[in-house]
């Protein structure tokens, strides 16, 4: 946390205080030494080191330590997420268009001037600064003594369960006129850091050379294979062009080279030169005294979870596994390997150093920390170092740069289930960095492989280590995280992503210090699959001959598109249940323990057909192509939707307890309670047991001496049982207690357990009914006074229906389980409920979803629902049905059908603004929707988009198309000197022209909308203009980069490609640096069928437009007029979304 204070009261460290004060006159005016005329400086909270250790004292003054500031132009953080959000959004102008380094820092790092005054101050106190070029981050190297002057703050020593460490407890003060750049200082403390995610299997008995192929542990034609990269390496698409960075700590590989070159000699890869760069820029890797290595390797004795390995092999064995196996996946990519100093704030200084110098466009992390607050997690609160809300703040920064330099960042997810290290023990959470949503989170899988390929993918469930997964406490769930598998209620950021083979049982071969520990080793954790996903990607970005970036959304992009089956191996089996903690389970779609799977690579490259999957729902009605011409669509199918409070089990489970066959009598299908009714003062209620067939009641299985059926639950601290018992002879005592009942009864009584076992104490015989003929039911009648008196809507708790055989001899038996179903709760008198319910819409993405009603109810897995088509133009729709289970969305099932409208189209255009009000430099985000009256989204019309300012003049242009929601939306930023006023947004489609206002001088919250309704044009126009744009200098040849005074051409290119003549109005929209409007142009032109006219429009740099150096964006738009002037009758006559080119200002 950052804040600005104008006074001083921290006693205990005044003579600290006075010497920063003293020095801070090098770089801030003469004043006043009292601590009440201080000038403002930035103060960040100190740590609260005391929770997890005790006190020893002041820290050596000559200790050496390594500490880094993250920079940042605050003030801009609404502007780099907008650009984000506009870089991926398909449509955007800036869609793909991203920034280089030094067009980033030109935008949101603070100036030479101030970054320089920076590196002067920390000097003056003898520290060694290490600068970067995006003036992003300064490294510093000092001792304790320097840093305590120079940041007026305290660093002590601690002792903690596992080690020694040092921490500053007091803030940390820096001078004001950084205090809007800076977003955190770190290593002021080491008693965090981050542990690798890597897991070892001992192969027992020791392998033989050569390694089989197709059988852990895999070799990468295995991998290659396995995730249907072959054909793809064979036709030369091989990672060439891409560059991966592997980052890791300590001294990583000291023979990594050596290494892969015979890794790639003895499996048939290509041998690269591995590009190996560390923090600072040294020769030589710098270890701070003192660090947290030491605390790793008692901490955490098998780093990472890695079993078998002698202590201190994590950080090289983890440097070894990432560059070989990302090189294995991508051959042809390039590979660098940055290194840190240390695992703590070293790695989070090596993430800012590969991000700021683009040294690849792929990242992998593997490695993590916990991100919670407590336990030295990467969000303490207070704290300023390794470790702290600022490790997350400091990175997160560099993630967002990433994203707007299209690099695509991947962690490992973690080897600990719902848990993740911390300074003292595993803390129940997510592990950062995966946990950042800017970060793509990779899980585990345990993969099965055969020379035709894929066979099969389980989760890695602990063995003892597992996939990490769950739901963060620190970032909420981004807007992107949608489809099957996700909770409909939004929670915190669910990780993981995506997944790939981490089981060690199912590990790979890797070479070390000149060891193939395939002969000694399975070799897996997350820490495999996060390099086997930056390969992938590198295989996928060199096919597309584009950089992936942000990875995220175009994930999610794939979960909800009906080619999701091809593309991806849905992983639906297994848990990350770790040492009892609470955990999660696979299922369809996304779920918190493999994401959304692992890739088929081939698929996502090439396309292949979508593969069949269960959804659960089906669609009976309408029938495929079917056409329809109600306004009212009734639309029908059929569910699976498990029941909420009562039991359904599956036949053929129920094998018999010594001979194995399958005994259908006591295969339970069904249980519930039901019937509740009052006699006089009395109430009852009916146990209801269904069974496969009871035709063989009589007959069980050799050598049992009977049966039970029993039906059992919870009330008020008691468990109760109602059972129907079958004895083939009486007299048997059952568990040391009761007397049995030859041939059939019914009874009820108490449940109690003795020694571990449970004892069934029949308290009296009761009323009953059974029907033999499959399927077989019993109902036992229960009274309310004999099982804990409960009455109309009494909560009963852990029901369960389970079949027991008798087995023993005639003077002792026991009950031996052989089927058993539950538990539920249910409240006395409910009817049986379902535990979920089916949503129908137009949309796989469910906007404006009806709920089915369930038919007649459990008796049938029918359901029915109507959807209101009054508005939509004819055409082809396609509806789409899902189960919602638990509050978890299911997967899709998709049914085309043709509608034939009879009456006009009518629609609903909205247009608004993000606030009411601005202030000069804010960014304004514009959005709306286009839906029919009843609120059906109206997908892939065009919408023209006009910001005037207050003199009339048109300020910003843009032209976008409704989305699979109806939606679209676009962004721009208002110049520093922006005229004050009021400014008219006015967007128009199909017919309907919405207007709003907003203001310009205050920030105002709040919302701005304007809606239209009315008839619609019956089809989407279509485009009957070709545009181009080319940027010419002055004498009229291309150029790129442009300097101040220069004159821009920009010329653009119609064709009418109809075969009507046209009346069109061209129109030039430049966009600058930040985002920001600076031209807008116009021009009329007639053209014949077939022709193409070039319209020119000329600005000069620092008199036209401002001058500003980055990058400019120039939107080349075919309209019959500007939207003001044509209203409603305005018509797109280019297409969606414009042409555009762009040039450089420097």
């Amino acid at each position: 946390m950052i804040r600005v204070i104008r006074s001083i009261h921290e006693p205990k460290f005044l003579p600290i205080l006075a010497v920063a004060l003293m020095l801070l006159s090098l770089v801030s005016p003469a004043r006043d030494s009292s601590p009440t005329q201080v000038t403002p400086l930035a103060v960040i909270q100190g740590a609260n080191p005391t929770s997890i250790g005790v006190l020893l004292g002041s820290a050596p003054s000559n200790l050496a330590i390594a500490t880094s500031i993250g920079f940042f132009d605050n003030s801009q953080t609404e502007l780099r997420d907008q650009m984000i959000e506009s870089i991926y959004t398909p449509g955007s102008y800036m869609y793909h268009s991203f920034l280089t380094p030094e067009e980033y820092s030109a935008v949101f790092a603070p100036s030479p001037a101030l970054y320089s005054s920076a590196v002067s101050y920390f000097q003056s106190f003898g520290i060694s600064t290490f600068t970067d070029r995006s003036r992003l981050f300064l490294n510093l190297v000092g001792t304790v003594g320097q840093f305590d002057q120079a940041f007026v703050t305290n660093v002590q020593m601690f002792s903690g369960p596992h080690f020694k460490f040092y921490a500053n407890t007091a803030p940390v003060y820096l001078p004001s006129n950084l205090a809007p750049f800076v977003t955190s200082v770190i290593g002021l403390e080491n008693y965090t850091f981050f542990v690798p995610t890597l897991a070892a299997q001992k192969v027992s008995p020791t392998g033989t050379s050569p390694i089989p192929p197709f059988s852990p542990p895999y070799q990468p034609s295995d991998l290659q294979t396995a995730y249907n990269e072959t054909s793809l390496l064979n036709s030369g698409v091989n990672g060439n062009g891409q560059s991966i960075v592997l980052i890791d700590a300590g001294y990583g590989d000291k023979t990594i080279q050596a290494d892969l070159a015979e890794f790639s000699l003895t499996y048939g890869l290509p041998t690269p030169i591995v590009s190996i760069q560390t923090v600072n820029s040294s020769s030589t890797i710098y270890d701070v005294s003192n660090d947290a290595v030491n605390g790793v390797l008692s901490n955490f004795p098998v780093t990472g979870g890695l079993l078998g390995v002698p202590p201190g092999s994590g950080w090289d064995t983890e440097t070894a596994l990432d560059v070989e196996w990302a090189h294995a996946m991508a051959p042809g990519a390039a590979l660098v390997n940055m290194l840190s100093f240390d695992p703590g704030p070293g790695l989070s200084e090596a993430i800012a150093a590969a991000i700021t110098s683009q040294a690849g466009n792929i990242i992998s992390q593997s490695f993590g920390e916990y991100e919670g607050s407590a336990d030295g997690g990467a969000n303490s609160t207070g704290s300023s170092g390794i470790g702290s809300a600022s490790l997350i703040a400091y990175t997160h920064t560099f993630y967002a740069e990433a994203a707007v330099q299209g690099i695509t960042v991947l962690a490992s997810s973690g080897d600990w289930g719902n848990t993740c290290p911390g300074a003292n023990q595993f803390d129940l959470g997510t592990c950062y960095p995966t946990s950042d949503p800017l970060v793509t989170s990779v899980g585990g899988t345990s993969l099965t492989v055969t020379s035709a390929g894929w066979k099969a993918e389980n989760t890695w469930s602990c063995d003892p280590g597992c996939t990490g997964g769950g739901f963060s406490s620190v970032f909420t769930r981004p807007s992107w995280q949608t489809g099957p598998g996700l909770p409909l209620v939004a929670t915190g950021r669910g990780v993981p992503d995506i997944a790939a083979d981490a089981d060690p049982q199912t590990g790979v071969v890797i070479v070390l210090n000149g060891v193939n520990f395939g002969l000694l080793f399975l070799i897996g954790g997350t820490s495999l699959a996060s390099p086997l996903w930056a390969g992938a990607i590198a295989i996928i970005d060199g096919a597309n001959n584009a950089n992936a970036g942000y990875f995220n959304p175009t994930a999610y992009t794939f979960l909800n598109a009906p080619q999701y089956s091809a593309d991806f191996h849905d992983i639906t089996t297994g848990n990350n249940c770790f040492s009892g903690t609470p955990c999660y389970n696979a299922g369809p779609g996304w779920d918190p323990v493999t994401g959304i799977g692992s890739p088929n690579v081939g698929c996502i490259v090439t396309g292949c057909a979508a593969k069949p999957v269960s959804t659960g729902v089906t669609i009976t009605s309408p029938t495929p192509g079917q056409n329809v011409t109600s306004t009212t669509l009734t639309v029908a199918g059929t569910h699976s939707i498990p029941p909420l409070n009562w039991l359904v089990g599956k036949p053929n489970s129920a094998p018999g307890y010594l001979t194995g066959q399958q005994q259908d009598q006591l295969n339970i299908l069904k249980g519930y309670i039901n019937n509740y009714r009052t006699v006089g003062a009395n109430g009852y209620f009916n146990i209801n047991l269904e069974m496969s067939n009871l035709t063989s009641l009589l007959l069980p299985p050799t050598p049992s001496e009977g049966e039970w059926w029993v039906l059992q639950w919870n009330f008020n601290g008691q468990a109760y049982f109602a059972a129907m018992t079958l004895y083939t002879e009486g007299g048997i005592s059952v568990n040391g207690g009761g007397t049995s009942i030859a041939g059939i009864a019914f009874q009820y009584g108490t449940i109690s357990t003795v020694g571990g076992s449970s004892n069934y104490q029949a308290t009296s015989q009761t009323n009953g009914t059974l029907t033999e003929t499959a399927p077989g039911r019993i109902t036992i009648t229960v009274p309310a006074s004999g099982v804990g008196l409960p009455s109309l809507g009494s909560p009963l708790s852990g029901l369960r229906a389970t079949t027991f055989e008798v087995v023993g001899t005639s003077l002792l038996a026991a009950l031996v389980t052989v089927n058993s179903v539950g538990t539920v709760p249910y409240n006395l008198g409910d009817p049986l409920l379902p535990n979920g319910y089916v949503q129908v819409a137009l949309t796989n993405q469910f906007v404006g979803a009806a709920t089915a009603s369930l038919v007649n109810y459990p008796l049938t897995n029918s359901w029915t629902a109507q959807l209101d088509l009054t508005g939509l133009p004819s055409g082809t729709y396609t509806v789409s049905a899902r189960q919602v289970v638990n509050g978890t969305a299911g997967l899709y099932t998709s049914v085309p059908f043709t509608l034939t409208s009879t009456t006009p189209p009518s629609a609903v255009l909205v247009a608004q603004t993000n606030n009411l009000g601005y202030a000069p430099g804010s960014v304004v985000k514009l959005s709306g929707t286009l839906k029919t009256p009843t609120g059906l989204p109206i997908t892939g019309r065009t919408v023209g988009i006009e910001v005037d300012n207050p003199r009339g003049g048109s300020f910003f242009l843009d032209q976008l198309s409704t989305n699979s929601n109806g939606a679209y939306s676009t962004s721009f930023a208002l110049p520093q000197n922006a005229l004050t006023g009021t400014y008219a947004f006015l967007a128009v489609s199909s017919g309907l022209l919405a207007k709003t206002s907003f203001s310009v001088g205050t920030a105002q919250k709040g919302v701005s909308t304007g809606s239209s309704t009315g008839f619609i044009s019956r089809s989407a126009s279509n485009p009957t203009v070709a545009t181009s744009v080319q940027i010419l200098n002055a004498t009229m040849y291309p150029q790129s980069t442009f300097t101040n005074g220069q004159t821009i051409v920009a010329s653009l290119i119609l064709t009418n490609t109809g075969p009507q003549t046209l009346n069109a109005f061209s129109i030039p929209g430049f966009i600058g640096p930040h985002n920001t409007p600076v031209f807008v142009g116009g021009g009329s032109v007639t053209l014949q069928p077939g022709q193409a006219t070039t319209m020119t429009y000329s600005v000069t740099l620092g008199a036209t437009i401002p001058f500003a150096a980055g990058k400019y964006v120039v939107l080349g738009l075919a309209w019959n007029g500007f939207v003001s002037a044509e209203g409603n009758s305005w018509i797109p006559l280019g297409g969606t979304p414009s042409s555009s080119s762009g040039f450089q200002v420097r």
